[in-house]
């Protein structure tokens, strides 16, 4: 790490310089430090850096109301890419069933652009979950039998899922 003492001359007009300067005199006055030092590399600072930013994120994460679907894909934050598709409608639909906006009768009935909110072949509220599971649609043809959320998760079973929903024709 480079440390560069830069003197700044005060009072000439450079904005927040006075406020430095006080700060500076402040910590000036304040007594030697007694404490060990203990030798910081740059990953050691950058991973306690991101390890507390991860944990930030987690607690308001956590503390929101909001996308309750997305939670229960992904209930932990990370900074890892989501997608890595090569199509950007591919990309789309992946994050349409993974946030819960899609378009399905549930959300189109709100939007008044559908006369029910149901499935056309089943009868039963037609979100995410059911245009996924919903025997007549066969989005799930050729995946792994995992859980709904673990196929939405798992960035391969993911594509199958909207490979079959694109074959289909069916707008997402």
């Amino acid at each position: 790490m480079r440390v560069t003492d830069l003197t700044i001359a005060s009072h000439v007009g450079i904005p927040g310089n006075e406020k430095a300067d006080q700060h500076a005199k402040l910590a000036h006055a304040l007594p030697p430090n007694t404490m060990e030092i203990k030798q910081c590399t740059n990953k050691l600072a950058y991973d306690k850096a991101h390890e507390w930013l991860i944990s930030a994120w987690q607690k308001y994460y956590d503390g929101k109301q909001y996308a309750k679907h997305y939670k229960q894909i992904v209930p932990k934050v990370d900074t890892n890419i989501k997608g890595t598709a090569k199509h950007r409608q591919t990309e789309v639909y992946i994050s349409r069933l993974r946030s819960g906006h899609c378009l399905t009768n549930k959300t189109l009935f709100t939007y008044k652009r559908a006369t029910s909110e149901n499935c056309k072949h089943c009868n039963v509220l037609e979100d995410v979950q059911h245009l996924l599971t919903c025997p007549f649609s066969n989005f799930l043809q050729g995946c792994l039998p995992l859980n709904l959320w673990d196929s939405i998760r798992n960035p391969t079973e993911i594509e199958k899922i909207v490979k079959n929903i694109i074959a289909s024709k069916r707008r997402i």
